[in-house]
C-alpha cells in the first residue's frame, strides 16, 4: 500500500453548494515531496450519487471539475 500525500488547490473547500462546478488543481506527492505519477484520485458526494476520478500525469497533477450542491470525500 502506497502513502501519498496530496494538495487541492481550490477557491474555497469541497463545500460546493451554490455553484455549478469546482474547478480543482490537484498536486500529488509523496512526502518527500517527489511527484507521484498515475495516481488516481476518486471524489465522491457523500450521498454516493456522483463519482469523479482523475488520474496523475508525470509531474503528479491533474484538473477536475466537481458538479456544484454536493460534499465530496476524497
Amino acid at each position: 500500500m502506497k502513502t501519498v500525500l496530496f494538495f487541492i488547490y481550490i477557491g474555497s473547500v469541497l463545500f460546493i453548494f451554490g455553484q455549478e462546478k469546482a474547478n480543482l488543481k490537484v498536486m500529488i506527492m509523496d512526502f518527500k515531496k517527489n511527484p507521484k505519477s498515475n495516481e488516481t484520485i476518486i471524489f465522491q458526494s457523500e450521498d454516493k450519487t456522483i463519482k469523479v476520478q482523475g488520474i496523475s500525469n508525470k509531474n503528479g497533477n491533474f484538473s477536475i471539475a466537481l458538479p456544484g450542491g454536493h460534499t465530496y470525500d476524497i
